[in-house]
């Protein structure tokens, strides 16, 4: 059975990253994860730990035959920062992809998140101090690439 996947292509190494998706209900099409609270979506490579930003028009399709069985699951995750900087409010939400793992957890995933080239920066005064807000996760893999 093919299936289309959507992914963002890393500008710097320019390896593709799947995002996870929905089937919606009653047709052939799919419904591609987007931040619900921006236009852009901030993408940490997870192969060369490029930090860049997406528009939705930047959401290619691909055809895949098949799903490989022996195909690691990944995580897809999303990191929230708050700047540090005395009455600044700005925040940012960081994403990126990991393998299933048991060495993972949300510190690691944060480390990765906040160790970015170019470095991550508050959006509203430029500061380079980021707490951490919050981490979550989306599970992929196995029978498709689905939100849950």
């Amino acid at each position: 059975m093919n299936q289309c996947l959507p992914i963002l292509v890393c500008p710097h190494c320019e390896r593709r990253i799947p995002l996870p998706y929905r089937n919606l209900r009653g047709t052939t099409g799919v419904e591609a994860y987007w931040p619900p609270d921006s236009d852009t979506l901030t993408l940490v490579c997870p192969h060369c730990a490029h930090l860049s930003v997406h528009s939705e028009q930047d959401i290619c399709t691909e055809e895949v035959h098949g799903v490989d069985p022996n195909q690691a699951p990944v995580i897809f995750w999303r990191v929230e920062f708050a700047c540090s900087k005395f009455q600044c409010e700005g925040s940012v939400a960081v994403h990126t992809q990991t393998e299933v793992s048991g060495d993972i957890n949300h510190n690691t995933i944060a480390g990765r998140a906040y160790k970015t080239t170019p470095k991550l920066r508050c959006p509203e005064c430029g500061g380079e101090k980021m707490n951490l807000e919050r981490v979550d996760r989306v599970i992929m893999g196995g029978e498709g690439w689905y939100l849950t």
